[in-house]
């Protein structure tokens, strides 16, 4: 049997993207198919999000840690205090203190980035 793509059916597509519905049709509904899938599924710095807002939604603690830790890799000094209300509003304390201590090890320029520039 071959997964359904019918994403209206087994998703809420008003509240998260295409890829964020497929995504967890194809590894928590399907997941021996997921070897069939071409390209396979990757977690991006745009799609991630959506992917934990669902992962939460659906009860999926496995999935909310593998986007945290995706979000660990995408980290940067612009977005890092975002990840870390994120981390805040999801439960992560492994990617708060991930937040802190990549700020920490950045300081100066998360300084400047935030602390400079709103004064």
């Amino acid at each position: 049997m071959t997964p359904s793509l019918q994403l209206t059916e087994t998703c809420p597509t008003h509240q998260f993207d295409e890829f964020a519905c497929y995504f967890l049709e194809c590894v928590y509904v399907f997941p021996k198919n997921l070897t069939l899938l071409t390209p396979p599924l990757q977690l991006t710095e745009e799609n991630v999000y959506e992917v934990m807002c669902a992962a939460d939604m659906f009860l999926l603690p496995g999935l909310k840690r593998y986007c945290a830790n995706a979000m660990a890799q995408f980290l940067t000094v612009g977005d890092v205090v975002t990840v870390l209300q994120t981390a805040r509003l999801f439960n992560l304390p492994r990617l708060e203190d991930q937040c802190a201590e990549f700020m920490a090890d950045n300081l100066e320029q998360v300084n400047i980035r935030y602390c400079v520039g709103a004064v």
